[in-house]
């Protein structure tokens, strides 16, 4: 037979009742997709409760300690640091040469952000950038065109490194050209 259902007369075709309307599937191809359905889902909860089972054996077994490297260049937050870190369990400080799990650097602020220097109109759109203004709405707060607001967006990234927008004010914050 054709696919579809019998119509008044007996029938088969595409479509039964109203105008326009398609037939339902049949029972038996609801009931195989409802059967394909409930086996991916008891595979999908297997899978979940193995990784559950694999997490709980991780747990159990004797964690090492975790190996931290300072590169500071005052030596006086070196020696605080150094201390605290050492009292907390489960953290040992790396000795020189040793390979560390993790690494804490901290420069001057003076010698990172001593490379680039920003213009007083550079500054502006940092500002508005930090707001999350866009190169239209800059250029309407500043007066100037939109392609001028671009470039000092485009000389803002080169400048601080950065690879996008939000980044910029990032760079920007971490070396203390603008305060959030």
């Amino acid at each position: 037979h054709p696919p579809g259902r019998r119509d008044r007369c007996g029938q088969w075709g595409e479509a039964v009742g109203r105008a326009g309307a398609v037939a339902r599937p049949r029972t038996a191809e609801r009931r195989q997709r409802r059967r394909a359905h409930r086996a991916s889902r008891r595979r999908a909860d297997e899978l979940q409760g193995e990784g559950r089972r694999k997490a709980r054996d991780v747990n159990s077994e004797p964690a090492s300690d975790i190996v931290i490297a300072l590169e500071i260049d005052d030596p006086v937050l070196a020696d605080r640091l150094a201390t605290l870190l050492g009292s907390v369990a489960g953290l040992r400080l790396a000795a020189p040469g040793e390979q560390a799990t993790a690494t804490i650097v901290a420069r001057n602020r003076e010698a990172a952000g001593g490379d680039f220097e920003l213009t007083p109109r550079e500054l502006d759109v940092l500002a508005l950038l930090a707001e999350g203004a866009s190169n239209k709405m800059i250029a309407q707060r500043l007066g100037i065109s939109v392609h001028t607001a671009k470039f000092h967006v485009g000389s803002l990234l080169d400048k601080l490194d950065a690879t996008g927008r939000t980044d910029a004010v990032a760079h920007a914050a971490r070396r203390g050209v603008i305060n959030l």
